[in-house]
């Protein structure tokens, strides 16, 4: 009976001793490997930001004419006039544009509008004063009297339209004539300053 009791301590003793063996390889196999025991579920893949989907705002189409604006400085005393080529570059469509003009009347300022409607690939002369030459597109030059208490000048441009322009000091009788060369005619180019943009005129 004593001889039974040691076989089975012994054999106790030798399953202990093989249950630490194992244990203690089991944890240096997973210790030299990348599996995560915690991990629960599938294995999710995130894409990089730079390539997930993204929802663009997609903005809406311009139905309305953007008008380029500018001032410059307007002239039209018994002594000079104001003279302004407009052109259309557009060989499509009319075009029309709107120059507003600022004067000094009872310590106000009132403006009035001028309007001009050009065809495709055509160009047109506005004068403040009477042109008197018939020579080439002179001719057809429109007159806008601008008065002698006009300030300053604004012009909508629509696209593809285009303006310049001078001040002749031509003498002191309301009239001009482009044709007359003279030490008493003086030009001084007129400078157009960008304002900004305007989806109407007013």
């Amino acid at each position: 009976m004593r001889k039974y009791k040691e076989v089975i301590a012994v054999a106790i003793v030798l399953l202990v001793v093989a249950l630490s063996f194992g244990s203690w390889a089991l944890g240096q196999a997973l210790g030299n490997s990348n599996i995560d025991l915690k991990s629960t579920g599938p294995v999710q893949f995130a894409f990089p930001e730079t390539y997930q989907s993204r929802d663009f705002e997609i903005a809406p189409m311009q139905d309305e004419t953007i008008y380029s604006v500018y001032s410059f400085a307007m002239q039209d005393l018994n002594t000079n006039a104001t003279i302004l080529f407009v052109t259309n570059n557009n060989e499509i469509k009319d075009e029309e544009l709107s120059i507003f003009r600022y004067n000094l009347k009872n310590n106000m300022i009132e403006s009035d509008e001028f309007k001009l409607t050009l065809g495709p690939a055509n160009m047109a002369i506005i004068c403040s004063d009477e042109v008197t030459s018939t020579v080439g597109m002179w001719r057809y030059a429109t007159h806008w009297d601008l008065e002698p208490t006009v300030m300053y000048g604004i012009i909508f441009l629509p696209p593809g339209v285009t303006v310049n322009g001078y001040v002749a000091w031509n003498g002191s009788d309301n009239k001009y004539n482009p044709g007359t060369h003279n030490d008493n005619v003086a030009i001084v180019p007129l400078q157009f300053k960008f304002v900004g943009t305007a989806t109407k005129v007013q």
